[in-house]
């Protein structure tokens, strides 16, 4: 009961918090709809117990560091979004086969899917919606991406990498701020999966932006100790 308790004090008071930083965003949106918000994207983790999180995607015999990542923070990160997009890192250059997973935390499996390796590497995604999966609050799910062996391709064993992602009641409305502000209230109120998929599309929509929007998201990236991604998409943003 007291952990029950603690938990829904800590949602109201994540609630409050949104509610101020979508107030101070939308004065912000309405003087500076055309400007580049000129602070660093900051995350707050959300309080949300003892869950599990991500896990990293070593390899035995295999003279790579991480060659997988999930781009999710060490606990369960959370979304507003009931089919969000789910990202991880490959190492550029590798070979392989990717496998899909999602399923409830201790429950049934939702989705199994093979996904075609981009060999370029880099940040990869799958988007939920595509394949009919939607989310039910107050659950928690686990997915994870594989790198099965073969043959014919450059990774000799197995490497796997773990997220965990909760859809939480929405705490502010994106509709009443700007694009360019979405991932900076999203990261405040500690909604990982927002705040990486707004950056994401922003990375995309906004083509003369695109090394401002990378910088931020390495930003991100590294709050969460993702320090190899966090660098790898520091140098693509340089590189501009």
């Amino acid at each position: 009961m007291k952990k029950q308790f603690m938990y829904h004090s800590n949602l109201i008071a994540m609630v409050i918090v949104c509610h101020l930083s979508l107030g101070i965003a939308s004065i912000a949106n309405a003087k500076q709809e055309h400007q580049l918000p000129t602070v660093a994207i900051k995350y707050i983790p959300p309080n949300v117990g003892t869950a599990t999180g991500r896990i990293g995607g070593g390899t035995r015999n295999l003279k790579i560091n991480n060659p997988l990542l999930a781009l999710a923070p060490k606990h369960t990160g959370l979304t507003t979004n009931s089919q969000p997009r789910l990202y991880w890192y490959l190492t550029p250059g590798l070979k392989c086969n990717q496998q899909f997973h999602l399923r409830i935390l201790n429950g049934a499996t939702l989705l199994k899917v093979e996904i075609p390796c981009n060999n370029n590497g880099g940040i990869q995604s799958i988007d939920l919606k595509a394949y009919g999966i939607q989310l039910s609050p107050g659950k928690k799910y686990r997915w994870q991406i594989k790198l099965e062996p073969s043959p014919h391709h450059s990774i000799p064993t197995a490497a796997m990498t773990v997220g965990y992602v909760q859809l939480v009641k929405p705490s502010i409305s994106f509709s009443q701020a700007t694009m360019s502000a979405k991932p900076f209230i999203a990261a405040s109120c500690g909604l990982w999966y927002d705040a990486i998929m707004t950056l994401s599309d922003l990375i995309k929509q906004e083509p003369s932006n695109t090394k401002y929007w990378r910088l931020q998201r390495a930003r991100l990236l590294g709050q969460v100790g993702l320090i190899e991604v966090a660098i790898y998409e520091k140098q693509l943003a340089d590189a501009q």
